[in-house]
Formats: C-alpha cells, structure tokens, sequence
C-alpha cells in the first residue's frame, strides 16, 4: 500500500514538474490603472481616481515598439490567446481584464522579466508608457491634468478593411489637437500593395471628417511619418523645384492640422505656402478619432499614431 501510495505521489509530482518546465518562462503580469486630474489632497498627495473601463493598452518587446508581444488569458493554463493591442472591451471583461491590465506573456528577454506598455484612456485619449513593467509593478497612473499639453497614442491595427474604424478615443471638450505623426513599427503591406492610412473624426459627426487630419500616409517604411513632410526619417523638404526655385508641393496633411498651398512657379505670388491650423473640439463637433484604409488596406505590420493635445478647460 505504501509502495502504490509512494508511486502515485511521484506521478502527480512528474505531472507539476512538466507543467512548471512547460511555463517555465512565462509570466502572469497585472496593474490597476488610475488617473489624475491634478488635484491634491490636504496633505499635498496624489488624489487618484481607477479607471474600471475604457483603457487600451500594447504590449511590446522591452525596447522595442517593433515587435507586440503573444498574450495569453491572465492566470489561465488554457493558454487561450489575447489580442494584443489589448481592446477596451476585453480590459472590463469579467474573464478577461476584470477592469485591470492583466495577462500572460512570455517576454522573451534576459532572465524573462519585463515588457514596455502603451495605456490610453479612451475618455480623452490621455496616455502613459511604462517602460520594463513587470509581475511586482501593480499600478499605472496616466496624467489627465486640464491646462497642460498632453501626448496621446492610438494604435494602429491590421485589417482587411477599408471602412471607418474606430479607435476608441474619444476626445473631451474643450480640447485643443495641434499636432499628429505616424510611427511604424514594423512596416505594413495591404494586398494592393503599400499600405496607406488616413486619420480624422467620424464621418457622420458634425464636422466628422475620416481623413480630417492625415491623408493616405503610406506605412511600407519603418520610423516616424510627419504628414507635413513628404520624407520618413529624412530631411527631405516639402518642396519640389520650379524653374530654378523651390515651391510647396502637396502633402498628406488633413484639414483639421493645416493646409499647404501648392506652389506653381518661382514667382512671388505662386510659391505656395505651409499653415498650421489646430482642430479644436468643442460645441457639437465629432469627438471620435477614427482611420481608414485606402484601397491599399494594410494585412500586416504594427503602428501607432502620436497626437498632442490640450484640455484648456
């Protein structure tokens, strides 16, 4: 009897051991997330406020926005896989987020400790990155002080699709948007070809434009894409040469951040010029941040759109 008795104990002992080894690397990470408006309490600390809904977050590589990292389900042995960027959905989720980051991640870096987070608030678009957050690291905080210049990020995800699709954000009134640019992680192709990808506010909003802000930026090269610039990484000016003088040309800068008039000639009057114009949500105006393929629908590939913004009350 205590022959078998030993026997079987040794069996669900080699069972435990394969299943560690098997998981040896991965880790089960997680972190409430809060926000904070700037107000103080009595005795001059943080008043924070958690978020329980909305928050988006990507997880990547330590170091590197090139490469997103396989998620699985928090705490779950099924290894059942977790889209990632992670949506706002899956992050209220009672069996997924359960209103928290949570997940499971290989970080495939030395000694398997940390990873790199992007978190948005999808109320306003606010944005915090955590830089080597591991499983000890158990709070974010995303500033969203009113008055202040904030960066924002929405992410960019593969579809087959050349509809409307919504981020999410939803920027707060009154917010001012002065600047955008495209960072490429990794470069996305569509079937068309280069991918191509244009930002605005929703089309049927009041003011809603699709392309409001950027205008068909093409994805196909890694790094950073200004649309005030026709160059990726560059120093390559907007221009083109007209008899034996440069002259605007056009760039994939929407509406909503400025216009480029087209320059024609070398003389004074059609050289064409640069104006910078900030979107200011307010009133009635669309608040969603939405982006469309072209024709040119990306398949693959990751990226992130940067904006900067304020809250002026």
């Amino acid at each position: 009897m205590t022959r078998k008795l030993l026997t079987f104990v040794l069996a669900i002992a080699l069972v435990f051991s394969v299943a560690m080894t098997a998981h040896a690397g991965f880790k089960d990470m997680w972190a409430q997330v809060y926000s904070w408006d700037g107000t103080l309490t009595a005795d001059g600390k943080m008043e924070l406020t958690k978020i329980t809904s909305g928050i988006t977050y990507a997880v990547m590589k330590a170091d590197s926005v090139a490469t997103l990292e396989t998620l699985y389900y928090y705490d779950s042995d099924a290894m059942t896989s977790l889209a990632n960027p992670v949506s706002g959905t899956n992050y209220g989720s009672a069996t997924v987020g359960n209103d928290m980051i949570r997940f499971r991640v290989d970080p495939a870096e030395t000694n398997d400790e940390a990873v790199d987070l992007i978190v948005v608030d999808q109320a306003g678009g606010y944005t915090a990155f955590v830089e080597d957050f591991d499983q000890y690291t158990h709070s974010v905080i995303i500033d969203e002080r009113p008055n202040v210049r904030h960066h924002g990020c929405a992410f960019i995800v593969t579809t087959g699709s050349s509809t409307e699709i919504d981020t999410g954000i939803q920027f707060d009134r009154v917010s001012v948007i002065d600047a955008m640019l495209i960072e490429v992680g990794t470069a996305m192709s569509g079937g068309a070809g280069s991918a191509e990808v244009s930002f605005g506010l929703a089309g049927a909003g009041t003011d809603g434009d699709a392309d409001g802000f950027i205008i068909d930026e093409v994805l196909a090269t890694a790094g950073f894409h200004d649309p005030f610039r026709s160059g990726v990484n560059t120093s390559v000016s907007l221009v083109t040469t007209g008899e034996g003088m440069a002259i605007f040309a056009a760039g994939a800068v929407g509406p909503f951040l400025g216009y480029m008039s087209t320059g024609t000639s070398d003389t004074a009057d059609k050289q064409g010029m640069l104006v910078r114009t900030p979107k200011i949500i307010h009133g009635t105006i669309e608040q969603s941040l939405v982006y469309m393929f072209s024709t040119k629908e990306a398949t693959d590939g990751w990226g992130l759109l940067h904006f900067w913004f304020t809250r002026i009350r």
